[in-house]
Order: C-alpha cells, then sequence, then structure tokens
C-alpha cells in the first residue's frame, strides 16, 4: 500500500481519518508478517530438532536472519504499547506525530518482513 503520509521535510499534515487508516493498514500488515514469520520458524524448530543438525536457513533465508527481524518487531510492538499507555495526555498534534513515526517504522519492518518472507518461501539453493 502506497502511504498518503507526507515525506519528511513535508510541511502538509494528513488527517486524523488518514493517519487512523494508514495505521491500521500498517497494524495489519505487521500482524500478518509477524505470524507468517513466526509460522516460519516454528516449522524449521520442529523439522530441525535433532541435536547437531546443521541446515540454518528455511529456504534461502537464513534463521538468524528470521530470528533477528521477529525480535525487531516484537520490540517494535512492546514500544507501541508503551506509547500507548502512558499515563500523560499530551497534545493531539503530538499524539498525531508519534503515531506518525510508529507507522513508518512499522512500514519499515513490513518491508523487510516481506522480503524475508520471499526468501524463506523459496527452495533452498
Amino acid at each position: 500500500m502506497e502511504s498518503l503520509l507526507p515525506t519528511d521535510g513535508n510541511p502538509r499534515q494528513p488527517t486524523p481519518e488518514v493517519v487512523l487508516a494508514e495505521w491500521i493498514a500498517a497494524i495489519e500488515s505487521f500482524h500478518l508478517y509477524y505470524h507468517r514469520l513466526a509460522d516460519y520458524l516454528t516449522t524449521y524448530r520442529i523439522q530441525h530438532h535433532q541435536p547437531g543438525h546443521s541446515i540454518r536457513s528455511v529456504g534461502q533465508c537464513q534463521v538468524d536472519q528470521l530470528e533477528s527481524l521477529l525480535k525487531k518487531m516484537q520490540e517494535e510492538l512492546d514500544q507501541l504499547l508503551c506509547d500507548i499507555n502512558q499515563p500523560e495526555q499530551p497534545t493531539a498534534e503530538w499524539n498525531g506525530k508519534r503515531l506518525i513515526n510508529h507507522i513508518r517504522r512499522l512500514n519499515r519492518l513490513n518491508q523487510q518482513a516481506q522480503v524475508v518472507c520471499q526468501l524463506a518461501s523459496q527452495p533452498a539453493s
């Protein structure tokens, strides 16, 4: 999905409706990719649980890369939950900027997850 949010340096502020729509799209994709990556990792662990197993890839993706991205995604989710649960009531403008920053980070992680999923779905070479 192409973002409707302004790029850095663009002074135009998106409407709250646009920000909310972007956040919903980003979080839906994030949820989908997170579970898809977790499924790849779970399947790998079930299939290769023998001690001394030397294969460390899922398709054409290294298991370390998969684990690292899942960790980054979990950290971003934790940060989002932390921000949401903050007791103070900052201005609507500040909330909008904070949410836009989360959307951008979610979208970057979603792009990385898309690539990793594509690699993981390819047969090992």
